[in-house]
């Protein structure tokens, strides 16, 4: 729950830009949650939330207890600067080799690598 004027992260993003310049992003996020159905609202949606898509099914049977399930897509704007930064960048931030017992192989994932660099290196 995020209380009114209150912040919270909920999402991290990366963004590789082709030129410096200051720009804006759009983060499409979907959410998935139910809640209690309010019977009679005329609640005004938040300016936010006008900007988004929204889905409201209830499941019709009042034997669910005034629940409903609601899926809604909200589209933010996020102010991005791009600067010009050479080096190698990852595509994840975290790997993840699950649980390794001693004496049993550790599985192999692939890292995905985004180079800026002028020259081409070469990496093992």
């Amino acid at each position: 729950n995020i209380a009114p004027f209150e912040t919270k992260t909920v999402i991290n993003t990366k963004l590789l830009g082709a030129q410096e310049r200051n720009a804006t992003a759009y983060v499409k996020i979907k959410a998935d949650w139910t809640r209690r159905r309010e019977e009679g609202s005329t609640q005004q949606r938040p300016a936010i939330a006008a900007v988004a898509e929204s889905v409201n099914e209830t499941t019709g049977n009042d034997s669910d207890g005034g629940v409903e399930h609601v899926e809604e897509t909200l589209i933010v704007p996020v102010e991005a600067e791009i600067v010009r930064k050479r080096g190698l960048f990852a595509a994840v931030d975290i790997l993840d080799f699950g649980l390794v017992r001693a004496g049993d192989k550790s599985r192999e994932l692939l890292l995905q690598i985004v180079s800026n660099l002028e020259k081409t290196i070469e990496i093992e």
